[in-house]
């Protein structure tokens, strides 16, 4: 249970289900905190009780946003998106609409993608590359794998089929991200 908490603010990818819970919750505290803060924040001029309030008020309001900023770009990148793509909150209300599209309606991409393991089965693919303990990778995969003259393993690039290094970031015939 504890490694699963974890997982939510150390793996690239977040899945659909997980972002919508962890954004509600946030959402709940965040007006839990919004009507502590916003009474004190009516209350002028500032005496040494109500500051503290504000103060927490405040803090908590940014750790809330960038709480939000690093979900929402995880739940982009498990739609193998760029994170640059949260800036689309800038523009009025196609950024809005879009974000909300990706990250709520659209589901990640199967399987292992540019930033890392699927988030709803990270091992499978560790296993079909790799073979599972005391079991042969999957034989598609040893088809359309090798190992380089440095020992280092090769894999098919998706786009055209070539072999390249693990260490190559793009494929040397098609220049396709690897």
């Amino acid at each position: 249970m504890l490694q699963r908490f974890v997982n939510i603010f150390t793996t690239p990818r977040m899945g659909r289900r997980a972002f919508i819970l962890w954004s509600l919750a946030l959402l709940a505290l965040w007006i839990l905190t919004y009507s502590v803060g916003a009474g004190e924040d009516q209350v002028l001029p500032l005496s040494e009780t109500v500051a503290p309030g504000l103060l927490i008020y405040w803090f908590a309001a940014i750790v809330y946003t960038v709480i939000s900023i690093a979900f929402t770009v995880r739940r982009l990148h498990d739609t193998n998106r760029s994170g640059w793509w949260y800036l689309l909150n800038l523009v009025p209300v196609v950024g809005l609409i879009l974000l909300f599209i990706w990250t709520v309606l659209t589901p990640g991409t199967p399987g292992t993608n540019r930033f890392g393991p699927s988030p709803i089965d990270p091992t499978a693919e560790v296993a079909d590359v790799f073979g599972a303990k005391g079991k042969a990778p999957a034989p598609s995969v040893m088809a359309t794998s090798g190992v380089g003259e440095s020992g280092e393993y090769k894999f098919a690039c998706p786009q055209c089929g070539k072999l390249n290094l693990m260490s190559e970031v793009k494929c040397t015939e098609c220049g396709t991200r690897t």
